[in-house]
């Protein structure tokens, strides 16, 4: 449930009294059969939220609300029937039913979190460095120092004319980065990318391989530039970098970025667990999240 505060309580403490996962849309015709309103009800902590617009979907609002042990257990109840209930007073604020967010892609952000070399430009900190070979350089610096075969990534770049990439061009991105780890750089979309000799090596990219359905691999003289349109950088992110990011890495990065979600009323997301850099299937990290109670919102996955 999301609170959207005026004057007094804010939507991160309702959402942390009201135990946020359990309310979602569509809660209406459950809500109006599980109200249990006598004193011997009560059981376990109870919360009672009032005072406010209070919706139960998208129309209807009820006048209270009442919580026990995380679920929604009744409204519009007697007040005087829960006398032990934690009162929450919504001073006029709204709260809503949780939200769903049908297309994310939270775990391939976190996966990639977990191998991406920070580029702001030195002209503005606060902007990411959008020249394709300073943030080269940037994750060059990192590459020397780490295993063979160990995949980081960049991000940020924006070119005028992305065909226009050429072999010199990913010679100098071979000189900055090495030629020990498979480097992915994507630029501000993420849906275009710019990989090193090493990445398309490992990935078995060469002349021959093809063009895949809705990607291009840009070229020059028939020879792999290192630039890859859409879908053609899962040629690289499925084999060269993607597999080789171990789930310890991935995991706290995870957590941040699905408690982000759940701090802005969502209670459901649909993940499509990658994208066309590549897949980032990890049902099992989400479910290792589940059950170690850090999991706060439900997960779909495509």
């Amino acid at each position: 449930m999301k609170s959207s505060a005026k004057d007094g309580i804010t939507r991160r403490e309702f959402v942390t009294s009201c135990a946020t996962a359990s309310l979602m849309l569509g809660l209406s015709p459950y809500l109006q059969g599980c109200a249990s309103d006598s004193a011997d009800a009560l059981e376990g902590s109870e919360t009672l939220f009032f005072n406010g617009d209070i919706y139960i979907d998208a129309d209807q609002k009820v006048d209270n609300l009442l919580v026990r042990d995380g679920v929604v257990a009744g409204i519009n109840v007697d007040p005087a029937n829960h006398l032990r209930a934690q009162r929450v007073d919504l001073k006029g604020a709204a709260a809503y039913p949780g939200f769903n967010d049908s297309h994310v892609h939270l775990i391939t952000m976190a996966v990639a979190g977990s191998i991406l070399v920070p580029t702001p430009s030195r002209e503005d900190p606060k902007q990411l460095e959008e020249d394709p070979l300073e943030i080269a350089k940037a994750v060059g610096a990192v590459c020397k120092d780490l295993a063979p075969g160990t995949p980081r990534m960049g991000h940020g770049f924006k070119l005028d004319d992305y065909d226009a990439w050429h072999l010199a061009d990913l010679a100098e991105i071979d000189t900055l980065t090495g030629d020990q780890c498979p480097v992915m750089i994507a630029d501000q979309l993420g849906h275009s990318y710019i990989v090193n000799s090493v990445a398309l090596r490992m990935s078995g990219i060469d002349d021959l391989t093809p063009d895949p359905p809705g990607g291009v691999i840009v070229r020059e003289n028939g020879k792999a530039t290192g630039m890859l349109r859409e879908t053609a950088g899962a040629l690289v992110g499925n084999t060269a970098i993607f597999p080789r990011v171990p789930d310890a890495g991935v995991k706290p990065y995870a957590i941040q970025m699905l408690n982000l979600w759940a701090s802005m009323g969502y209670t459901s997301i649909v993940d499509l667990m990658g994208g066309p850099m590549g897949r980032t299937m990890k049902p099992e990290l989400c479910q290792e999240l589940d059950q170690e109670g850090l999991l706060p919102l439900r997960i779909n996955y495509a």
